[in-house]
């Protein structure tokens, strides 16, 4: 799999725990962080290199007889806004070389890292008509409003051509944002963390109120798994979610009464921003047998005991 970061953490995690054999393709650029989440990484082979380099990647596809490809590697929201153009080289050549590698070896099946910003609810400049159900389901309409979505979409397909001209196995998986525990950087996802670690030292922190549907990364891990042992994909695209919209200040009441203190040290200002829906993961329930294991509240509760154990 490419991706050494916090998604692609959890997913080794949970192929290991499966039993299955983990190359894991990329840079590592944090270590520690990786390691508090997989483990012992001798359980792993590791091949440093970039998602770039073709040849690199193909080689070990092909020397290590990978029969899948989950592609987690990507620049994230806040990279692609600082560097657009860093962020169309890695997010879709990045995918184009993991398709081609898949091409030319034996890793017929694709799993992509996808997102749900692809969708247009979620463009601030383009008028949104919200679906008829409250649900957003994979055809709702899809016109990104940042240089990330723009890259997910691309990258979306491109691994659609792939699968049609050349009999690549390719799935997209949408992620919402993912939170959960992890000592390295992750971008929006980390303030749930960052939470937890501010309510357990009494900390000052200031946020931003941010509505989502936020997943834990263990279910996106788990989505991840089910999608590359999945047989004979009826579909290409899934949404990946908890079908549920949630507040920070929901996440700051869950804290609140867990800790049975009033948490005034966190400050929750309020921002506007698109309105997100929340999406149908009946494609995925029905098709991969995904179903998320975590809520808001579990989900917080699980985050606030690894902040216990790594960040109090």
């Amino acid at each position: 799999m490419t991706g050494t970061g916090f998604i692609g953490s959890y997913v080794v995690h949970e192929l290991l725990n499966r039993g299955d054999e983990v190359v894991f393709y990329g840079f590592y650029e944090n270590v520690k962080a990786v390691s508090n989440v997989v483990g012992d990484l001798s359980r792993v082979k590791q091949v440093k290199g970039d998602v770039l380099d073709q040849e690199s990647l193909v080689k070990a596809v092909k020397d290590n007889g990978a029969e899948a490809i989950i592609h987690t590697a990507a620049v994230l929201i806040a990279g692609a806004r600082e560097n657009p153009l860093n962020a169309v080289k890695v997010n879709v050549l990045g995918t184009a070389t993991v398709l081609e590698a898949a091409r030319l070896s034996d890793a017929k099946r694709v799993v992509y890292t996808s997102s749900g910003n692809v969708y247009t609810m979620l463009n601030p400049y383009v008028k949104y008509a919200p679906p008829p159900s409250g649900l957003v389901k994979e055809d709702d309409s899809m016109i990104p409003g940042s240089v990330y979505g723009t890259t997910k979409l691309a990258s979306e397909l491109l691994g659609m051509n792939y699968h049609h001209l050349y009999g690549v196995d390719f799935a997209a998986l949408r992620l919402p944002t993912v939170y959960g525990g992890w000592l390295g950087t992750m971008g929006l996802a980390s303030v749930i963390r960052d939470m937890c670690r501010a309510a357990l030292k009494d900390e000052p922190l200031s946020v931003e109120e941010y509505r989502s549907e936020w997943l834990h990364v263990k279910d996106a891990a788990q989505a991840c798994v089910l999608a590359v042992h999945a047989k004979n994909l009826a579909s290409r695209v899934y949404n990946i979610g908890t079908g549920v919209v949630n507040s920070l200040r929901e996440v700051h009441e869950v804290l609140r009464s867990e800790l049975r203190k009033p948490l005034d040290n966190i400050a929750i200002k309020d921002v506007q921003r698109p309105t997100r829906y929340p999406t149908d993961i009946s494609r995925a329930r029905d098709e991969l047998g995904f179903s998320p294991k975590f809520d808001i509240k579990s989900g917080t509760l699980d985050v606030l005991a690894w902040a216990r154990e790594n960040l109090a």
